[in-house]
């Protein structure tokens, strides 16, 4: 059964908050936290060797830190494990489990708000902490991209799972002449990053599919069950000629390329190729070169529909 993000336990007020979490643990601990998919349709984040937030069916459990008071002005059945003198988790002091039953959104609100700056000095104290190897194998980028499409902004992944089209970014995304600050051996590079929508990805996704649009592979075919879904989506208009925030057409703006097409197609950076023009050098290729055709199945079959610039 495919795992789907539970959407009337996750309502706006709950992904926000753990959407918050998620950015302190990354600016804390870039590589001691994840997020991991728990059914049916739950989440679980970790940082350091505790679970600091986790949504069942029916409730949601949040860590805190005991010796920093909060008030719930309503009358709600809270549920608290741990204390200052025996913390809720011996590797994390002061540590203190809140279980709430799911409130209408304003009580929730309330409830969330009051508990936040104990919340964040547990995700810190925790972050100081070594990492769990098992939520680290547990962790799941999928689960970060559905939490970003419900709360409406991009999400950090831990460092450790970074896929290489956030890790390294476009030439479309960077600014023609970025900023650099060196510090010994470290070097430290400041970028301008262009929004993007998760939800107009999906639709085209739901539109055109997952098989690359220039080479037609479809990459679980030839990696396995590991790059199911693995896609990237080109914007045939690149965001940084708009200029300005603008309503993309997913199913026109937007194309599905795998990871090699779309390095080539970025590999003129004041004009990128357009996807037609990646797909005669596949053609030009295939005729100079037949002992290696374009895919593994012969000729490229023919695009389907236009999608030149």
């Amino acid at each position: 059964m495919t795992w789907l993000l539970d959407r009337k336990i996750h309502s706006t007020v709950v992904s926000n908050f753990i959407a918050s979490s998620m950015e302190l643990a990354s600016n804390e601990a870039p590589t001691k936290w994840g997020l991991t998919e728990k059914q049916p349709g739950c989440l679980r984040l970790n940082v350091g060797f505790s679970e600091l937030l986790t949504t069942r069916p029916k409730e949601l459990r949040v860590l805190l830190d005991a010796s920093i008071a909060f008030d719930v002005r309503n009358k709600i059945q809270l549920s608290l494990r741990g204390s200052i003198a025996e913390p809720f988790y011996r590797s994390v002091p002061r540590s203190q489990l809140l279980t709430v039953p799911y409130l209408m959104d304003a009580d929730l609100t309330a409830l969330l708000a009051a508990v936040r700056k104990s919340h964040e000095a547990i995700v810190r104290t925790a972050a100081t902490r070594g990492f769990n190897n098992g939520a680290k194998r547990g962790h799941s980028n999928r689960a970060v991209e559905s939490l970003a499409a419900i709360v409406g902004r991009d999400l950090p992944y831990p460092g450790y799972a970074v896929p290489c089209s956030v890790c390294r970014p476009l030439p479309e995304e960077v600014s023609d002449d970025p900023k650099t600050y060196s510090e010994g051996a470290l070097r430290r590079v400041l970028i301008d990053r262009y929004e993007r929508d998760h939800s107009a990805r999906r639709r085209c996704l739901e539109a055109r599919g997952s098989i690359c649009e220039v080479c037609r592979r479809d990459l679980a075919g030839t990696y396995g069950a590991v790059a199911n879904g693995l896609i990237h989506v080109h914007h045939l208009v690149p965001l940084a000629d708009v200029g300005e925030s603008y309503e993309v057409d997913p199913e026109k703006d937007l194309v599905p390329v795998c990871p090699n097409c779309h390095a080539v197609i970025h590999l003129r950076r004041e004009r990128p190729f357009t996807p037609e023009e990646v797909r005669r050098m596949l053609d030009d290729a295939s005729s100079l070169h037949p002992q290696n055709p374009a895919t593994p199945d012969g000729p490229i079959p023919p695009l389907r529909g236009s999608i030149g610039r």
